[in-house]
């Protein structure tokens, strides 16, 4: 049950003082010692009075207020204090509760961890896999570059070594030298990476010359990619095996916590 007072009605409302009740004055003095000024009730309890005043709010129990006042509002000492344990007994209800709602999260919560964790695991065990693999076909790989590039910086050194008018492939030699000197149908062929570059007589020095050197530009280009592969496939064979390691460390810290 709620009561409002407006100021006019300010006076029904005392507090224990040093002379006792008092019904007019607007400044009263607990008999903690606290002073309210313009006090009126705000709502009633069964154990006291919920009291607004100038600079706020406060409680008041029956027990300290005067008989007088105790009759005027119902105050019962039995109801007070089954109200009082009821509370108590509330908040304790409450208060468990609230622990077993957390103690129910935590379990929840490390459930959840755990298997968070072993999704950690299973994909970090993916990864090791994949990166293995690729460790794999690198240390494969680099050598095989390794030696194509060996090659071709062979058949390059080789091919700039080789004068234009010299000697050309086996069977055209000996289409040469089948042909006589004087013929107008030699030819002459340069061999390179499986192919042949041919010319006839009759424009053998600079036509041979240019196709000499945009041969050996080829060659050149083909040889600095595998080249540029090779060092790009070593750094990420160093790479490689640098994450290896450290996701086989964390795999380890992982496990420990399971």
């Amino acid at each position: 049950m709620k009561l409002f007072y407006n100021k006019t009605t300010i006076f029904l409302i005392c507090a224990i003082t040093v002379t006792g009740l008092s019904l007019s004055a607007k400044t009263y003095t607990l008999a903690n010692g606290t002073t309210i000024n313009n006090p009126y009730v705000i709502s009633k309890r069964p154990n006291g009075l919920e009291i607004g005043h100038d600079v706020g709010v406060m409680f008041i129990k029956f027990e300290l207020l005067p008989e007088k006042i105790q009759k005027q509002y119902g105050y019962s000492p039995e109801a007070a204090k089954k109200y009082e344990e009821d509370k108590a007994k509330k908040k304790i209800a409450q208060a468990n509760q609230k622990q077993a709602e957390a103690k129910k999260q935590e379990i929840f919560t490390k459930k959840m961890d755990k298997q968070r964790l072993v999704g950690s695991i299973e994909r970090l065990k993916l990864n090791i896999a994949k990166a293995e693999n690729r460790v794999e076909f690198l240390k494969k790989e680099i050598p095989r570059l390794h030696n194509e590039c060996d090659k071709m910086l062979s058949n390059t050194t080789k091919m700039a070594s080789t004068s234009v008018s010299g000697n050309g492939g086996s069977r055209s030699s000996s289409r040469s030298r089948n042909s006589g000197r004087n013929s107008r149908s030699r030819s002459s062929r340069y061999g390179w990476d499986g192919g042949y570059t041919v010319y006839s007589s009759n424009s053998a020095g600079r036509r041979a010359e240019s196709t000499k050197r945009r041969t050996i530009s080829k060659m050149e280009d083909k040889y600095s990619l595998s080249l540029k592969n090779v060092r790009k496939y070593e750094k990420e064979l160093a790479n490689k095996e640098i994450e290896i390691m450290k996701m086989q460390n964390q795999l380890k810290r992982y496990k420990s916590n399971q």
